[in-house]
């Protein structure tokens, strides 16, 4: 038996696709023993949601002061295994023969503990990924000398741990210290780069960034580490929940017959990143319309919802809350309107890829202006930016105005926190000419009515 004793706190982002990558590793005789530091996210109840996958999962509360080899030590009282891993709530194993070659080293009596390779990830910043890749490169190590050691990824033997428990006043490299212990009683300390995790940020401080991104910009090239870990971001970091919703206040439109709410179906059906997809709405009609084209709905929503100054922000915090107790913990969530009907191909998509890509909070759809603008400012007209008419391929600067009824991809804690907008924005610009144009129903009942809104 294995003991994996991982540590949280506030992991909600990332400990749902590490436990999934550990379920699904080739060596299944583990246990898993989370040790939580008082996480006020959905960081437990993701953790909650993994037993499915992982019957033998423990969750552990450390109250107090944080000490990470406390930690640890608390997380491996815990536990029965024979042999102990120690991974971050934060890292992702690479591959499903992560825990066999992590483990398969500890036979060796002489090998007092292992570490495995970290790899960061495209948006992780250019001092992690030079410091990453400087420190755990690809040729395994023997340490008769070095007591480096990292706890992010690494494994013992338990009568090991008996013999040097982990120091629990250190505030930081416990890790190194415990290395110490094993060096001065000679023992080995081996690296083993083929159990590889995903850490998106790095192991030290205070470093020149410009020389960094050079160094950086050269090992990518000689590596091509960024293409290799784009391409399986999606699958190796787990199936995440994505969501849709799509806000209708009153009853769904149709131009020449057919519902505009079937054209978004069509839309998302080659969507291959995103899950299930919600209708909010108030009225009866809109309800069985949207379950005939696939969609899910969850009933029809309070009245005080429906006003007209309610907020879309207001209207997806309700709906998610509503999914999430239906389908469990939600990562992203993605919003458009009927109304809006002329979407680039694969839009969605690429809302969704540039977010998880660029590890941003929001990727709005949206277009760039190059126009004068103004706003008015008690009664007057106040120029904004630049307002010189050269050609826009001259221009310095650019206005952006979002098309959030177009599609919008967001977190999802900050749906939960009433803002669908977070602070790392993310613009996609849209291609189709007319994408902020919207269909609706004039305001005057006897000018039009839905019948011959086609006409």
């Amino acid at each position: 038996m294995i003991s994996i004793i991982i540590r949280t706190r506030n992991e909600e982002r990332w400990i749902g696709h590490c436990l999934w990558a550990i379920s699904n590793q080739d060596l299944q005789q583990f246990e898993v023993i989370v040790v939580d530091n008082g996480s006020t996210d959905k960081t437990l109840e993701v953790i909650e949601e993994a037993r499915k996958n992982l019957p033998r999962l423990k969750i552990v509360r450390f109250d107090g002061q944080f000490k990470p080899g406390a930690a640890i030590n608390l997380g491996i009282s815990n536990s029965i295994g024979k042999l102990i891993v120690v991974l971050s709530g934060h890292c992702i194993p690479t591959s499903n023969g992560w825990l066999t070659s992590l483990s398969k080293k500890l036979k060796n009596e002489n090998v007092g503990g292992v570490y495995g390779r970290q790899e960061p990830l495209p948006f992780s910043s250019p001092l992690d990924k030079r410091d990453l890749a400087i420190t755990f490169g690809l040729d395994p190590k023997i340490q008769i000398k070095d007591p480096f050691f990292h706890n992010a990824n690494s494994a013992f033997r338990r009568e090991i741990w008996n013999m040097f428990p982990f120091d629990e006043e250190v505030s930081n490299i416990e890790d190194r210290v415990w290395g110490a212990r094993l060096i001065e009683n000679n023992y080995e300390i081996h690296y083993i780069p083929e159990a590889s995790v995903y850490h998106f940020h790095g192991i030290h401080h205070n470093a020149d960034r410009q020389r960094a991104q050079q160094i950086v910009t050269i090992m990518e090239r000689l590596e091509n580490t960024d293409t290799k870990i784009v391409t399986s971001l999606n699958d190796r970091f787990g199936k995440g929940q994505v969501v849709g919703i799509v806000p209708i206040r009153g009853e769904c439109l149709s131009v020449d017959g057919k519902y505009l709410l079937a054209e978004i179906a069509e839309h998302l059906s080659n969507c291959e990143l995103l899950g299930q997809t919600f209708v909010s709405t108030d009225s009866e009609y809109t309800l069985k319309v949207a379950q005939e084209l696939g969609f899910k709905v969850l009933g029809l929503r309070p009245v005080e919802l429906s006003g007209g100054f309610t907020s879309v922000d207001d209207v997806l915090k309700f709906e998610l809350d509503r999914i999430e107790k239906s389908l469990g913990h939600v990562d992203l969530v993605f919003a458009l309107e009927e109304t809006h009907r002329y979407r680039d191909d694969g839009l969605i998509q690429s809302l969704i890829s540039k977010l998880i890509q660029e590890n941003l909070d929001t990727v709005m759809s949206g277009k760039y202006l190059y126009r004068p603008l103004w706003k008015v400012e008690d009664g007057s007209l106040v120029p904004l930016g630049n307002q010189d008419n050269a050609p826009r391929e001259f221009k310095k600067n650019a206005f952006v105005y979002g098309v959030f009824g177009a599609g919008i991809v967001t977190r999802s804690h900050l749906v939960r926190a009433g803002s669908v907008v977070g602070e790392k924005l993310g613009l996609y610009p849209v291609k189709h000419p007319l994408c902020d144009t919207e269909v609706r129903l004039a305001s005057t009942a006897d000018l039009i009515t839905k019948e011959d809104i086609s006409a």
